[in-house]
């Protein structure tokens, strides 16, 4: 079996030359050099041990990409799709490698976020919503591996955080509902057991507190997405319904939609206007151009959050950051009717 000294003889160079070559450490070597070690490797054959290279360097240069889905949900997701293709673009160029560790066989991501310091990864990106178990938290936490969360929760002690502004954005969009006259607002969303979720009802809340003052009415309505079309069926087919809707996850956007205009029979926005978190499905989509909307920038988060992990294995970073990107909000013009008419 070909050495790296045998690697070495070949090239004229001492077998620690040959050693900086293939443990990345360029400046030690010129590259007139390394071009002949690495002629002299492919003509031998020679294919160095990764084992005896994270021995050596203490780096695998393996990133582990976690999250609590299986491969198939995580995935079936664009906006998914778009972060772990930007977080393997980053890891492509800087020479790392990336792991896919779901927690399909684990059953937790408590559990699999005690093992990566096991499994040899210099660090690991967590990707999609974190639910706000103290157990789960608390193993990220102390967790020995460096670790940055695309995910709102901002409590972390060691760990950094990467997201969109929720908070800022559903402040926005509900000002320009206000702007365009409306004065009953209702909000729709899951019981926040997610941190991105307690931002957006926070958005809301901020935006209500000065317009209540001037006659606005607000609601917040939290359901489970199995029911929340009975209850939008039922809130809009009472008198005073809401003008104006803020639908919380993409769910309850396609759910709200489908309900208002297919079952109700109402008009967006000419009846009712739509502020929802995350895009209708489709460009083709008849509610694009009227349905008012807050996306997350996945491309960007994923790079940023690569960005930051670099920045803590180089030494650059030696305490936890929360980055807030901003979200993308298309806003329509969203007239308020003078007189809702009921549902049906």
């Amino acid at each position: 079996m070909t050495t790296i000294y045998d690697v070495a003889k070949k090239a004229g160079v001492s077998h620690t030359t040959v050693s900086a070559v293939f443990n990345d450490r360029a400046g030690e070597v010129s590259e007139e050099t390394r071009k002949r070690v690495l002629a002299a490797a492919r003509e031998m054959g020679y294919r160095p041990s990764r084992v005896a290279r994270q021995l050596a360097t203490g780096r695998s240069n393996i990133i582990a990409v976690c999250f609590e889905q299986t491969v198939a949900d995580a995935f079936s997701s664009p906006n998914s799709g778009r972060l772990v293709a930007a977080i393997g673009d980053a890891a492509g160029q800087s020479g790392q490698y990336l792991l896919f560790a779901p927690t399909a066989r684990k059953g937790s991501l408590q559990d699999l976020i005690e093992e990566l310091a096991f499994i040899g990864v210099d660090g690991a990106v967590v990707i999609g919503a974190i639910e706000l178990k103290k157990a789960t938290l608390e193993a990220i936490d102390r967790c020995p591996v460096p670790i940055v969360c695309v995910d709102s929760y901002f409590g972390f002690r060691h760990a950094s955080t990467v997201d969109v502004d929720s908070a800022a954005a559903v402040r926005k969009g509900v000002t320009h509902l206000l702007h365009s006259g409306h004065r009953r607002i209702a909000y729709f969303g899951p019981p926040p057991s997610f941190q991105c979720h307690l931002d957006r009802l926070r958005g809301f809340h901020e935006a209500a507190q000065g317009a209540a003052e001037a006659g606005a009415e607000f609601e917040t309505h939290t359901v489970t997405g199995g029911k929340i079309r009975e209850a939008l069926k039922e809130r809009l087919g009472r008198p005073g319904r809401p003008t104006a809707l803020v639908c919380d996850r993409w769910d309850f956007g396609v759910a709200a939609w489908e309900t208002v205009t297919g079952e109700l029979g109402l008009r967006v926005p000419d009846d009712i206007s739509l502020l929802l978190i995350d895009a209708l499905p489709g460009e083709d989509h008849p509610g694009q151009g009227v349905v008012n909307s807050i996306q997350p920038t996945p491309v960007e988060m994923g790079r940023q959050a690569m960005s930051v992990l670099a920045d803590i294995l180089s030494g650059k970073l030696t305490t936890p950051v929360n980055i807030r990107l901003p979200a993308k909000v298309t806003l329509h013009p969203s007239p308020a009717p003078p007189e809702p008419r009921l549902a049906g």
